[in-house]
């Protein structure tokens, strides 16, 4: 009698057709619900930008998630667009 085994790797790129309905589906209500959190670290100012750069970089470096470099505070109006 023989024996064997079979071994199957996969990469996430082959799955993407497959799941992709479902995370459209599912993950922006996680995330508007608060179930999928995500990490931001605000710096502030222009002049930070290059350290902010290096930061992504760094591996094992105390700051985590998205790394947002906030230029200014200004409120942003945004206007529908009309549709002729």
């Amino acid at each position: 009698m023989k024996k064997g085994i079979g071994i199957r790797g996969f990469i996430g790129r082959d799955l993407i057709p497959q799941y992709m309905s479902k995370l459209f589906e599912f993950v922006p209500a996680w995330i508007a619900q608060g179930n999928l959190p995500s990490r931001e670290t605000e710096n502030e100012g222009i002049e930070n930008a290059s350290q902010v750069f290096i930061d992504t970089l760094a591996s094992g470096h105390e700051k985590t998630g998205t790394l947002v470099v906030v230029v200014a505070e200004e409120q942003c109006v945004v206007f529908p667009r009309v549709l002729e």
